[in-house]
């Protein structure tokens, strides 16, 4: 294998590549511009983690992208999004809802940790805290 195909194959494995395809490939107007950023830093986040080692990145994918879609669904963060299901997730990226249930709490959690990300930083503190989902029940 050359040096080329091996860092293409590699960086192919990164989450970051993973969600930047499906947000290439869903059809216009699934997710707001405001989730998919929020779905763009989960990725940098999960590589920085090495959360993906092991993981498929299509379910990775998939578990961010109905994250970023109920996290942008919120009225701290424009909330004009529709949100989608973990099963339109997972059929985006070919992937059963039992993995986006998998791992969507644990990239929630990872994005918590991560104080350099701040997607909305200028909302007043009064209202939800920062990259927190939804607790409607809509998280389950």
């Amino acid at each position: 294998m050359s040096t080329d195909q091996e860092q293409t194959t590699t960086s192919l494995t990164f989450p970051s590549d993973a969600i930047e395809t499906t947000l290439d490939e869903l059809p216009p107007g699934t997710i707001t511009d405001a989730a998919e950023s929020y779905a763009r830093e989960c990725g940098t986040i999960l590589d920085g983690h090495h959360y993906g080692s092991g993981r498929s990145p299509s379910g990775l994918a998939a578990a961010t992208i109905y994250l970023a879609s109920l996290v942008a669904n919120q009225p701290r963060y424009r909330g004009s999004s529709r949100k989608l299901s973990q099963e339109e997730a997972a059929d985006y990226c070919g992937v059963s809802p039992v993995t986006v249930r998998q791992h969507y709490r644990k990239i929630l959690d990872l994005h918590k940790e991560s104080p350099d990300v701040d997607l909305h930083g200028d909302a007043p503190d009064t209202e939800t805290p920062p990259n927190a989902a939804p607790t409607n029940g809509d998280l389950s």
